[in-house]
């Protein structure tokens, strides 16, 4: 079942807490199926999955930020309209754009490959992209189910 099926603001009181869940169940599985294609690459001679060198390494590189700093940095990123622009659409579109990036990636990340400070240069304004639209798009559908 797809998120955009519902209505997250018509739901009633007793509805709302289910939504969590859902939203929850939706977006792993969404996660799980691209890691499902393991590629293995190095980052400064340590090999790792593709997607460890994101979730973890990547975002670490590209800037030795607190979560606090990282916030700040990315508010203060785009304006008001820029981010009222990245939070629109759907979940489902928001997985095709991620996709759609997921796949250039890929194959920028050839398997084995040794990847080090031309990839996190080329990749840091992607990753901070990428927190921001995430951030956002979460606050969105958070207020639409409770309400600011």
């Amino acid at each position: 079942m797809m998120l955009s099926n519902f209505a997250p603001f018509s739901l009633s009181v007793a509805q709302k807490p289910s939504m969590l869940p859902m939203m929850f169940d939706f977006f792993k599985s969404a996660i799980t199926a691209l890691r499902l294609a393991t590629v293995f690459v190095k980052f400064f001679d340590e090999k790792m999955k593709l997607h460890e060198l994101w979730d973890e390494h990547l975002i670490e590189a590209a800037h030795k930020w607190s979560y606090s700093e990282w916030c700040e940095q990315l508010n203060d990123y785009c304006s008001v309209e820029r981010k009222a622009e990245i939070a629109k659409g759907t979940p489902e579109d928001w997985l095709d754009e991620s996709h759609e990036i997921a796949k250039g990636i890929y194959l920028a990340s050839p398997k084995g490959k040794n990847l080090s400070y031309y990839y996190v240069n080329y990749y840091a304004p992607i990753i901070e992209e990428r927190l921001l639209a995430g951030g956002l798009r979460l606050a969105r559908l958070l207020n639409e189910i409770y309400g600011k």
